[in-house]
């Protein structure tokens, strides 16, 4: 009497004295059939247990990637130890664990390897997973691991805020309860709260703010770019303030930095015909401990002046240029264009036409003040993309089908121009900005 090792059945492979030689040949085949289906049926046993490993391991390599990415996350964030770190990918993992259908059992090791020079976390697992069926054939286990190392770098932004707050922005748009400096006023510091809130340091994310209506108030930052001996002071609040215009010669258009000849012109210098400072000054980029300065100068803005956009771009692209930095130094200090790990990009918002212009002097409102103008910021959005900063553009209430065509020809991509009517459509816009920064930050 045999039993196959299957299910247990018996085969009678006893010769009776009287079957003679036929049941020599039917014992033999017997024989041979059992011992096949106990082989046959062994491996079908240990097939099933593999293809169940072969699924745990996969899961359990998910579960090890999202454990990882949960730690490398944390590379970044100030004063965090690599002990913080493991604790956090220690702890996902168990969470995670039973979700993806992995055995408690499994976890007999796991180790957690912090890589903080490359910005890399690997998470590794071993164990051994009880078979079902395959331990009839001596296997009551079956072994699996499995690494999983993620690399993740939260790439650092800075952004320009170039904001427009000529006496336009003073109007009330149809359908809208309060005048689009308010609404300005309100999508801004919505801007500066979610970008803030999402960063782990103090250089993460940094905003500059170039507010500009007929000319740009450089601050204390004029008396350094500024060309002397024609540097003249406004008073603000007690603050000296300088009011500046475009420069001449070759470099009027792009990012040199400001000196020698290169200095900037004072709006006193050139034929102002009355035109005033912004109220608000510039500030330079400025880390999540300042972003109550900056929606304080935010929150400043009053309406006045024309529109020399142009002046308004320039001092955006002059706050991201690492070629300003003997200007803008610390922790204002723009990075090198190529630095991997830094994206730049500048917003410019207006509601008008560009109508002020000082290279030839020309009066505010002239067509040939907005030819001048607008080819000046050609030249600037052209420059700021060929160095890799992407440019975002948002039109506020614009009826000028130039204003709008220019604006669009500077963004960076079609999608990259918002025009908006209303305050709510300005904040959704700048959302969307908010939004596109965000993706391009995760460099994993």
């Amino acid at each position: 009497m045999f039993s196959s090792a299957c299910g247990g059945g018996q085969v009678d492979i006893r010769r009776s004295s009287k079957a003679g030689r036929r049941l020599d040949a039917r014992g033999g085949v017997a024989v041979t059939f059992a011992l096949m289906l106990t082989v046959l049926c062994g491996f079908t046993a240990l097939v099933v247990d593999y293809n169940r490993t072969v699924t745990v391991a996969r899961r359990l390599e998910q579960a090890l990637d999202s454990a990882a990415l949960a730690g490398a996350k944390m590379l970044d964030q100030d004063q965090v130890t690599d002990a913080d770190i493991t604790l956090r990918v220690t702890n996902f993992f168990k969470v995670q664990a039973p979700a993806f259908g992995i055995p408690l059992d499994l976890l007999a090791t796991l180790q957690v390897t912090i890589d903080r020079t490359n910005n890399a976390v690997t998470a590794s697992a071993a164990g051994n997973l009880k078979t079902t069926f395959a331990k009839i054939i001596g296997f009551s286990s079956l072994p699996v691991s499995k690494s999983a190392t993620v690399v993740y770098k939260m790439r650092d932004v800075e952004l320009a805020l170039v904001l427009d707050t000529t006496g336009s922005m003073g109007d009330v748009p149809a359908g809208d309860t309060m005048p689009k400096i308010e609404s300005l006023k309100v999508a801004a510091n919505t801007v500066v709260d979610t970008l803030y809130a999402q960063a782990v340091n103090d250089r993460g994310i940094r905003i500059a703010i170039a507010p500009f209506s007929s000319s740009v108030n450089a601050g204390s930052y004029g008396e350094s770019a500024l060309a002397a001996p024609t540097w003249i002071w406004s008073w603000n609040g007690g603050n000296a303030t300088g009011c500046a215009v475009e420069r001449l010669g070759s470099d009027n258009a792009d990012d040199a930095a400001p000196y020698g000849s290169d200095r900037l012109r004072d709006l006193a210098s050139v034929a102002s015909n009355g035109n005033a400072c912004p109220t608000a000054s510039i500030m330079p980029l400025m880390g999540r401990s300042q972003k109550s300065n900056i929606e304080q100068t935010i929150s400043s803005f009053s309406p006045g002046g024309s529109t020399a956009g142009h002046i308004g771009a320039a001092w955006g692209w002059y706050m991201l240029s690492p070629n300003w930095n003997g200007i803008f130094t610390g922790n204002s200090a723009p990075s090198s264009y190529s630095d991997a790990n830094v994206t730049k990009h500048l917003v410019l918002m207006t509601d008008g036409l560009f109508n002020t212009s000082y290279l030839s002097g020309l009066p505010a409102g002239s067509s040939a003040a907005t030819t001048e103008s607008y080819a000046q910021f050609d030249a600037l959005c052209a420059g700021m993309k060929v160095k890799g900063i992407t440019v975002y553009t948002i039109g506020f209430g614009l009826n000028d089908p130039t204003a709008a065509a220019q604006l669009s020809g500077c963004a960076s991509s079609t999608a990259n121009f918002f025009p908006v009517a209303t305050g709510t459509e300005l904040q959704a816009a700048f959302g969307v900005i908010v939004a596109k920064l965000n993706q391009l930050r995760v460099s994993r």
